[in-house]
C-alpha cells in the first residue's frame, strides 16, 4: 500500500496522496493549485493527403487526472496553405472531438485553438473548446468526453484538406495541467 505524505513550508503545500501542490496567492488566505506543462511541441506538421490526418499528438499517462475537478488545457496553432480549398482542424480528447476550426476556404490564414477538459469522475469529463481563423470567426464546442482516466488518453490535432498536400499545418501543441 502506497503511503501518503503531506508537506507544508512557508504556505506551500504538497499532498502526495492526491498529487496536488498549492501556493498562497496574495495575503488574504487564497491558494492556487500548481499546474504545469505536460507536453510542448513546436515541430511543424502538415497534411499530406486527402483524408483526416493526425498532425500532432500527446498520450497523457494514466492517472494524470486522478482527482475530480483537475483538468488540462490544450492549445494549438498553425497556418493554412495559400489556396481556396476548404480546410478543417479538429482537436480530440480521446475519442471525443473537443474543438473545431474551419471547414472553410482559409487562404493563407493563421488559426488558433484553446480547449479545457475537466474531470468530473474517472469516466466522465466536461470539455469546452474553440478555435479562431479570422478576427470574427470563433467556433465553440461544449461536450462531455467519457474517457477512462485510469488509462492513457490520446490528445491529438488533426487536419483535412481536399486536394493539396500541405493545406493545413500545425505549428505547435501545448498541453497544461490546470
Amino acid at each position: 500500500m502506497a503511503s501518503s505524505i503531506f508537506l507544508q513550508f512557508n504556505g506551500v503545500s504538497v499532498d502526495t496522496s492526491t498529487g496536488t501542490s498549492t501556493v498562497p496567492v496574495g495575503t488574504g488566505g487564497a491558494t492556487e493549485t500548481i499546474g504545469g506543462t505536460l507536453y510542448s511541441s513546436t515541430t511543424a506538421a502538415s497534411t499530406t493527403g486527402l483524408v483526416e490526418e493526425t498532425l500532432q499528438s500527446y498520450t497523457m499517462p494514466a492517472n494524470t487526472l486522478a482527482v475530480n475537478t483537475r483538468g488540462v488545457r490544450i492549445t494549438c496553432w498553425g497556418k493554412t496553405a495559400a489556396n481556396a480549398n476548404n480546410k478543417t482542424v479538429l482537436v480530440y480528447f480521446g475519442a471525443t472531438q473537443i474543438a473545431f476550426v474551419g471547414a472553410a476556404a482559409l487562404n493563407n490564414a493563421s488559426w488558433h485553438s484553446v480547449s479545457n477538459v475537466g474531470r468530473i469522475t474517472n469516466t466522465t469529463q466536461t470539455a469546452s473548446g474553440g478555435g479562431i481563423f479570422t478576427a470574427t470567426n470563433w467556433q465553440q464546442i461544449v461536450t462531455a468526453p467519457a474517457e477512462t482516466l485510469s488509462g492513457a488518453v490520446l490528445i491529438k490535432v488533426t487536419g483535412t484538406g481536399p486536394t493539396t498536400i500541405g493545406d493545413v499545418t500545425v505549428n505547435g501543441l501545448l498541453v497544461e495541467a490546470i
